[in-house]
């Protein structure tokens, strides 16, 4: 018997110990009773209830964007990403403009955090703010905060990097800092290659409707070209 009850509890036994799997509520103490009728290999009973208890700790400290690596926003949407947090109480927020040709920056900045190589990279674009954030959220459970991108945009549109760092508690380099470009636009882009050549579309985020005389641009070969009316 195991009190609180946990839900779908998986009971397996080895040896000399018995393992209980399944949910169990953060910051809680269970008890386990062991019935007297148990027997062993020997059909040995256990003769009395035996219980013992164990204590379950808080949940870790997690975060994630909903943003991830790249972001086109919805043009009727708001001008903003969510940040989901779990036990954390303050994070640092940093917010840059980079141009488009930063792009290749960003990358190398993404692989060489995710591979811990911290000594050589540079967030590119400007860096519009960097704050710290205090989280006023509930222990255990996931919270969202919303991070406006607004400063980093002309008329609501460009491109935006957002950056967050859990600062208390802090969290392993391998996990933190989380990131995103993210573009707000009203033209969303295809593309289609072979060997020979490559075909661009730019249609409306808004309609689909297909768009025309959009100057399209290949980087770093700087080679452009302007969609047609289909």
């Amino acid at each position: 018997r195991i009190e609180p009850s946990t839900p779908r509890p998986e009971t397996n036994v080895y040896s000399n110990w018995i393992g209980i799997g399944g949910m169990k509520q953060p910051d809680t103490t269970y008890r386990v009773t062991i019935d007297k009728s148990v027997t062993d290999i020997f059909d040995q009973q256990l003769g009395k209830d035996e219980t013992v208890t164990f204590n379950v700790g808080p949940m870790f400290p997690r975060f994630a964007l909903s943003a991830n690596g790249f972001t086109v926003l919805d043009p009727a949407a708001p001008r903003q990403v969510s940040l989901y947090s779990l036990n954390l109480k303050t994070v640092r927020v940093s917010l840059y403009k980079p141009q488009p040709q930063d792009w290749f920056q960003f990358k190398t900045y993404a692989e060489m955090r995710t591979g811990r190589n911290q000594q050589t990279t540079v967030m590119p674009g400007q860096l519009i703010y960097s704050r710290q954030l205090d989280l006023q959220t509930p222990g255990n459970q996931i919270a969202e905060t919303i991070i406006d991108l607004t400063p980093a945009f002309t008329d609501k549109f460009g491109q935006a990097i957002v950056i967050v760092e859990a600062v208390n508690p802090p969290i392993d380099a391998q996990h933190n800092p989380v990131f995103a470009w993210v573009q707000s636009t009203r033209i969303g882009l295809d593309a289609f290659a072979d060997n020979d050549q490559l075909v661009g579309w730019a249609n409306s985020l808004e309609d689909g409707a297909p768009l025309a005389d959009v100057q399209l641009e290949i980087l770093p070969a700087k080679l452009s070209a302007s969609t047609g009316r289909n």
